[in-house]
């Protein structure tokens, strides 16, 4: 028996990030090997139903739809999870900030594809009706966003914190938050990705502002995040109109709700599951 794990698109990756053209010989030459893979299989694994979709017309005419599985990237929910309030504020604490304050928080790697602009820009606008809201972006290049918030007014800088730490440190931050950034540059690749922060912010209860077409994100409803196509001035007034009038306002509903969207579609044991029946088919078949 023989499963195929397409882990997203990563070809087309290589076209839309690295300079790759579709119509190199290396391109053709491992498309496909790609479609011979999807159609000898017997259960192929993806991170999305939209991965499912374009693998499958490539694969041709005669390729089964039950031999697809979408599978997710799980975490643990007992350590990325909301935690108590008491247990929240010492880490606000270390912030400098109030318990009631907004708490916006970015975690993981950053460069154009993530849209750092974008996220200052936001946190700018939310700052105008809350000037007590502070920006926390955890990554392993912290650099990055340093040299670029150097070029903001100095007011923007002085409520953000941009920080290295370690990865047993992200879920106690991750749940002291009030909101979850995860854009990304749009690019056909992007619709075979499953992005790990997503599952990690909404486990800690944390709605999230995610990029459409990244992925699915067919679960994601008005009440655990808010889907945008674009990051231009007037998507991201609205998302920071929806955050400090609407879920400010009502913090527990949404992190109530959060966490459990999370948990139907992004801890370990959601993932387990899905891996479960696909090799199971598998089995029955062979």
């Amino acid at each position: 028996p023989f499963v195929f794990d397409a882990d997203g698109l990563p070809l087309d990756e290589r076209v839309d990030f690295a300079g790759q053209r579709p119509s190199s010989l290396v391109y053709r030459f491992l498309r496909d090997i790609e479609a011979q893979a999807v159609r000898r299989a017997d259960a192929v694994l993806t991170r999305s139903r939209k991965a499912t979709s374009i693998l499958r017309a490539r694969a041709g005419a005669g390729t089964a739809k039950g031999k697809f599985h979408v599978v997710s990237n799980g975490r643990d929910k007992a350590l990325f999870s909301p935690r108590e309030a008491a247990d929240r504020v010492p880490v606000r604490e270390r912030l400098g900030i109030a318990a009631d304050a907004p708490l916006v928080v970015y975690a993981g790697s950053l460069g154009p594809q993530y849209s750092p602009e974008a996220m200052l820009s936001l946190f700018g606008l939310i700052r105008e009706s809350r000037p007590d809201a502070h920006f926390l972006v955890l990554s392993g290049s912290p650099e990055v966003m340093k040299d670029l918030v150097s070029t903001y007014d100095s007011s923007l800088a002085s409520g953000m914190t941009v920080m290295r730490v370690d990865a047993n440190e992200v879920p106690s931050w991750l749940a002291a938050a009030d909101l979850g950034l995860a854009f990304r540059e749009p690019a056909f690749s992007m619709q075979g990705v499953a992005p790990i922060k997503l599952g990690e912010y909404l486990l800690c209860g944390l709605p999230v502002v995610a990029t459409r077409g990244v992925g699915d994100s067919h679960f994601i409803d008005q009440n655990s995040g808010f889907l945008v196509n674009g990051c231009d001035s007037e998507t991201l007034e609205s998302v920071a109109d929806w955050f400090t009038h609407k879920v400010l306002p009502s913090r527990d509903r949404y992190r109530t709700h959060c966490r459990s969207v999370g948990v139907e579609h992004f801890s370990l044991e959601s993932s387990v599951e899905a891996y479960r029946k696909a090799l199971l088919s598998v089995q029955v078949k062979s």
